[in-house]
């Protein structure tokens, strides 16, 4: 389905301090702005919007979806089976037509596509676009976010090429980190990769080795830069010097003796005191 984007004419971009300061939300407001700075019969496509702007698919179709209930923008669909999307400096009312309102709209005479990774839209994605929104697609745009798979989203980042990209998912396997959709991952992943960067040079089994010993003996908050600094430690060697706690003089290494000395009774634990005392 051809799909087109149409403004009025105002020369240049400018944005209304009404949009501004209106009650749509920030990430409806940065939409308008781009939608705005975009030509007559720009090529309109919810995926190309997406990678321009780093986010979902979904998320532009959300937003493009508020602005098309509060009335700055329109969708007609004419005869031709093309979509023309009308957007507004002021929002239309219900009762308002395009016909009263006699808007100006710029001709553009060359048309551009914005993106390296896309071109022109061919005839055959004109009329299989699905970018057509309807408050069905809303609800099943929703629903995909919902059914986000972390599991296959670690193999892939396990099967890349990128070295770090594994490494970062061992991490947060042995962290036990969830992430609830695709968005929250790739924000993430962008935190973790200068000191992923830094584990490189060293092989998966000692970076792993390093990141198992943490989790059982670290009485801190570790991360993934921490396993940086402990890369290079004789671990065995750690153990065995430094005490995991010690609880009246006696020392414990690992978690492992902790909870197995608790097992057998050695220990006890004050809730009130937050604190270990040994079972006399």
């Amino acid at each position: 389905m051809k799909q087109k984007l149409k403004k009025e004419d105002i020369g240049f971009t400018q944005i209304k301090n009404d949009v501004l300061v209106s009650s749509l939300s920030l990430q409806a407001k940065g939409l308008y702005c781009y939608l705005y700075s975009k030509p007559d019969n720009w090529n309109f496509s919810a995926e190309r919007i997406a990678v321009e702007c780093n986010t979902s698919r979904n998320t532009i179709l959300k937003y493009l979806k508020e602005l098309e209930d509060n009335g700055y923008l329109e969708r007609k669909k004419l005869k031709t089976g093309r979509v023309d999307y009308f957007i507004y400096k002021k929002p239309k009312s219900k009762n308002r037509t395009l016909d009263s309102e006699k808007p100006k709209y710029k001709k553009a005479t060359v048309q551009k596509s914005h993106g390296a990774k896309f071109g022109p839209i061919s005839n055959k994605e004109l009329y299989t676009n699905k970018d057509y929104i309807t408050n069905k697609d809303i609800v099943a745009d929703a629903t995909k976010e919902k059914k986000f798979d972390l599991k296959s989203y670690y193999e892939k980042m396990f099967s890349n090429k990128d070295k770090r990209m594994a490494i970062i998912a061992g991490y947060w396997i042995v962290k036990g980190f969830k992430f609830e959709n695709e968005e929250q991952t790739k924000s993430a992943i962008k935190r973790e990769l200068r000191p992923a960067g830094d584990l490189k040079g060293y092989s998966f089994e000692r970076i792993k080795e390093t990141m198992l010993y943490l989790k059982e003996n670290a009485n801190f908050k570790w991360t993934l830069e921490t396993v940086g600094k402990f890369i290079n430690e004789d671990l065995k060697e750690l153990k065995k010097e430094k005490p995991l706690i010690v609880i009246e003089g006696v020392k414990f290494y690992t978690q492992e003796e902790l909870q197995k000395a608790e097992k057998n009774g050695k220990i006890i634990w004050n809730k009130l005191e937050k604190k270990w005392y040994l079972n006399h």
